[in-house]
């Protein structure tokens, strides 16, 4: 069975971490990460989370037990880069699109991100517009009213 520092250095060699990195990361001294590498001391339940958090692993894998290193579903595994796989495909995607179409994935997800941070604008301030890709395929995205109007020209606009 792995110690706590066996599997806390692991952890940073899968992340390409440093431990300043993880210092800053989680709000852990360096001196107490530095510890932990050594064994001297193992970190607090609180710590523990931070760590297992900022890493991607489990505690229960970061104090030794079990074998699955990381999160088992591919869209969750992070190389190098900080990324995942589902994360550089949307952005591959992302980029493949024209000034209207990053406009649009723009404005659902700055409304996406406002309703999940609890900052909720008012019901009746939001609208389903409908959405047709150019491939004909036909979808509903929620919008704002100020945003709704940005995108759709005014009458001395574009006519």
């Amino acid at each position: 069975m792995s110690t706590f520092k066996e599997r806390l250095e692991e952890a940073l060699q899968m992340r390409d971490m440093t431990p300043a990195e993880l210092s800053k990361a989680t709000g852990i001294g360096e001196g107490a990460i530095s510890q932990y590498r050594k064994g001297a001391y193992k970190a607090s339940q609180r710590n523990l989370d931070k760590i297992a958090t900022a890493l991607k692993v489990s505690i229960p894998w970061l104090m030794g037990a079990g074998e699955a290193t990381i999160e088992k579903e591919s869209h969750n595994i992070v190389d190098n880069t900080g990324y995942s796989q589902q994360e550089k495909e949307v952005i591959k995607k992302y980029r493949a699109l024209d000034e209207h179409g990053t406009k649009v994935v723009d404005l659902v997800l700055d409304a996406e991100y406002t309703r999940c941070t609890d900052q909720q604008q008012d019901d009746d301030d939001l609208f389903v517009a409908p959405l047709v890709a150019r491939s004909g395929e036909r979808r509903n995205i929620v919008i704002s009213k100020k945003e709704l109007e940005s995108l759709v020209p005014s009458d001395e606009e574009d006519l």
